[in-house]
């Protein structure tokens, strides 16, 4: 499997999904004890590349999440059904106004991410239970 370069991957995301997305993916990372060095060898990309997704630096596509999710063995629908959920409460707080049509900044939903989060917990919007 050839890696993937991430030189012509860097811009900032335009969408809050895929920061929001960025971010779960190194909580579950972070949640399993695996370096990104573990995850970006067994998904066949760049340790780089890895870390400008995790800082909603970069585009992710479905190819690259999908081979991410199984590299950390997570579920990929559930992990973008808890970014669909964060993305529309991120949307109804004046953080995304603070964005420009340009895209979103990584570091303001990063800010927010943090301070919805707490201590990195996620709460199942389903049932209320915790699963990282």
């Amino acid at each position: 499997m050839s890696k993937i370069n991430p030189i012509f991957l860097q811009k900032q995301s335009r969408y809050p999904l895929n920061v929001l997305l960025g971010l779960l993916l190194r909580c579950h990372r972070e949640a399993n004890a695996l370096t990104q060095e573990q995850v970006a060898d067994s998904a066949g990309c760049h340790v780089s590349y890895l870390s400008l997704i995790e800082n909603g630096r970069s585009e992710l596509s479905i190819k690259i999440f999908d081979r991410l999710c199984k590299a950390m063995q997570v579920s990929a629908p559930r992990i973008y059904s808890q970014a669909e959920y964060l993305e529309i409460q991120f949307l109804h707080t004046h953080f995304a106004n603070d964005s420009n049509h340009n895209g979103i900044n990584p570091s303001i939903a990063q800010g927010w991410f943090h301070e919805y989060m707490g201590a990195s917990m996620i709460a199942d919007h389903d049932n209320h239970e915790n699963y990282i």
